[in-house]
């Protein structure tokens, strides 16, 4: 289902950082996503932690955008990423959060500690095969036994979106998708297994375009996330894992 890409996806964030944080800026389709994600997060967060400390580590943390909604409830938080620019416009944002570059992807990531809570967002999509299979085998690996790894793949194959798109005809670069059963070829392979799904954006959007209004698309939305048979018609698949 992958579109190949021009370059190696580790290369291709390098020199991003507020310009990356657009993408998020109120009124767009990822901001609304991430208004519901968010939730989700928080949910995961408060049903499996209820209230103790725990340690959380945001993998391809970018700008620290999950690593923000995180912090307030834990004090153990921390990020990694490859983009020594992306790390900057982080450590603006939380001048006393670790933000650690490095390569999660490769054999010996650079930490010794465990984890309550692994997240990844907004990578496994583009990330070249061997890319995601390294960021699952080492989360599986800084997993503590009753821990937590959460990734989404924002750009679901069979979602209503990319079936419209298709069918419209539009370019292989907007089309670029990962499918459910490619997501859980690389939850397995990894030793991991799947905990939960939860869905976002069935109604229709792209990073890039809102199809429907705002506040439409918010309150259609606020319904669809909670219809588990829409699951598989989102956009964005948000899996919970636990080590097999």
């Amino acid at each position: 289902m992958q579109t190949p890409l021009m370059q190696d996806y580790r290369s291709s964030h390098l020199n991003k950082g507020s310009d990356y944080d657009c993408l998020f800026q109120k009124g767009s389709y990822p901001h609304l996503v991430w208004q519901f994600e968010s939730g989700i997060l928080t949910n995961i967060i408060t049903s499996r932690f209820r209230g103790r400390p725990f340690r959380h580590l945001d993998v391809a943390c970018g700008t620290g955008r999950i690593v923000e909604h995180v912090l307030p409830f834990t004090q153990q938080s921390c990020g990694i990423d490859i983009s020594a620019s992306m790390l900057a416009r982080a450590r603006t944002r939380m001048n006393d959060v670790a933000f650690i570059r490095g390569d999660f992807a490769a054999p010996n990531p650079p930490f010794k500690q465990t984890f309550d809570l692994i997240t990844c967002f907004r990578f496994f999509l583009h990330a070249e095969p061997h890319l995601r299979s390294g960021v699952a085998a080492n989360a599986r690996k800084l997993l503590k036994p009753n821990g937590v790894f959460v990734f989404n793949n924002h750009r679901n194959y069979h979602s209503l979106t990319y079936r419209l798109l298709r069918a419209a005809g539009r370019n292989e670069q907007e089309l670029a998708c990962m499918s459910h059963r490619e997501a859980c070829e690389v939850i397995a392979d990894a030793g991991l297994k799947i905990a939960d799904i939860r869905h976002v954006g069935v109604v229709p959007g792209t990073d890039h375009r809102m199809y429907l209004p705002y506040p439409v698309s918010a309150g259609l939305e606020s319904i669809a996330v909670k219809v588990k048979g829409l699951r598989y018609l989102s956009n964005d698949l948000l899996y919970i894992c636990e080590r097999a």
